[in-house]
């Protein structure tokens, strides 16, 4: 899914999206090179199944371990 935003306005570090009705704050090094106020930019919305993935067994790494130090302190 792409979007566009609208770079409304630029403060130091961060830019300021102009997404419909709302506005986020997004870092400046995160956008294309040479990017300036004004510019209409389109952002690529997509699931990253890897990242998902992999993020979900830390999270279970990381219960199952609370759950092991419980039972010890039990």
């Amino acid at each position: 899914m792409k979007i566009k935003a609208v770079v409304d306005r630029i403060e130091g570090e961060m830019a300021i999206l102009l997404l419909e009705k709302k506005s986020i704050l997004w870092p400046l090094k995160a956008l294309p090179r040479g990017c300036r106020e004004g510019d209409i930019i389109s952002i690529d919305l997509r699931i990253d199944k890897g990242a998902t993935l992999k993020r979900s067994r830390e999270i279970s790494s990381f219960i199952e371990k609370l759950s092991e130090e419980e039972k010890r302190s039990s």
